[in-house]
C-alpha cells in the first residue's frame, strides 16, 4: 500500500489528473459540495483521529478545519445547510452529525445511540434520510424524517445497505445481503409511502457500509467498482457520454 492517501480530481472531458491534497497524512472519504466548487474531506493522522476540513477545487484557498477533536470522523454528504459525517466505530459510540457552514458552528446530532448506523444519505428535497442500522440484529436500510418528527420506514425486507437517492426523490437504491443492487420506489408526502424493491443486478463482493456504486441523476446510468485481476492485465476502463453511444 502507498505511505499515504491523497485526493484526487480528473477532468473526464480533458482526461486530466490534479492533486488536491499534499503533505505526510492520509486524505480520504472526498465529498462534493453542492455547487461543485469546494470538497470535504477526512484528515488522518497518525493517532487514527481524523479531523474535517474543506478545501477549494481548482483555486488558491487553503484547506479550512471543519471540525477537529479526539474522534474519528467520516464525511458522507456535503448539503446546502452542512456537511454530514460519522464518527466512532461501534454501536456504542457511533453517531450521525451535521456540522453547519457557519464559522464555529457547533456539529448537532442526527443519528446514533445503542445501535450502529452507517451511511446515512438525505434525500433530495431534504426532508428524508436514508441509512442503514443493525437494531434488527442485521443491517437493514431505513428512512425516516430529516430533522422533524414522523415515522420510520424499513425499507430492506432481507438485510441491505449503501442506501442512494435518485435526483428526483422518487426512487431508492441500495444493496441486499446477497449483493444484489434494489430499486424501490418512494412516494413522498406527509408520510413516506415505499413500494417492493426490485432487482436490478449483482454488486459483488458487498459490503453494506461501503460505497460500491455511484447513480445518475435519472436512475438510468450506474457506475460500479469491480473486482480487476492485475495479474491478467485487467484495467477499469470509464465509459462517458454512453446516451450519445446509444444512439448510434
Amino acid at each position: 500500500p502507498p505511505d499515504h492517501w491523497d485526493v484526487w480530481t480528473f477532468d473526464i472531458a480533458r482526461g486530466v489528473p490534479s492533486r488536491v491534497t499534499f503533505g505526510p497524512a492520509n486524505y480520504r472519504d472526498p465529498i462534493w459540495s453542492p455547487d461543485g466548487r469546494e470538497l470535504a474531506y477526512g484528515v488522518q493522522q497518525p493517532n487514527d483521529m481524523a479531523d474535517l476540513y474543506r478545501k477549494s477545487v481548482g483555486g488558491t484557498r487553503e484547506e479550512v478545519p471543519l471540525v477537529r477533536d479526539q474522534t474519528a470522523k467520516y464525511p458522507e454528504q456535503w448539503l446546502p445547510g452542512g456537511v454530514v459525517y460519522l464518527t466512532g466505530m461501534t454501536s456504542k459510540d457511533r453517531r450521525v452529525w451535521l456540522r453547519p457552514l457557519a464559522d464555529n458552528a457547533p456539529a448537532q446530532p442526527l443519528l446514533g445511540g445503542g445501535f450502529f448506523v452507517d451511511e446515512p444519505q438525505v434525500s433530495p428535497d431534504g426532508r428524508w434520510v436514508a441509512y442503514l442500522s443493525d437494531e434488527s440484529g442485521r443491517r437493514e436500510v431505513y428512512v425516516e424524517p430529516f430533522r422533524r418528527a414522523g415515522r420510520r420506514v424499513r425499507v430492506s425486507p432481507d438485510g441491505g445497505g449503501q442506501p442512494k437517492w435518485r435526483r428526483d426523490g422518487r426512487e431508492l437504491y441500495y444493496v441486499n445481503a446477497n449483493g444484489k443492487l434494489m430499486a424501490v420506489s418512494v412516494q413522498p408526502g406527509e408520510e413516506l409511502t415505499v413500494g417492493l424493491p426490485q432487482p436490478l443486478f449483482d454488486i459483488k463482493p458487498f459490503q453494506a457500509d461501503q460505497d460500491d456504486y455511484a447513480v445518475s441523476a435519472d436512475g438510468q446510468l450506474f457506475l460500479v467498482k469491480v473486482p480487476v485481476d492485475s495479474a491478467k492485465g485487467g484495467r477499469l476502463q470509464v465509459v462517458v457520454n454512453a446516451p450519445a453511444l446509444q444512439s448510434r
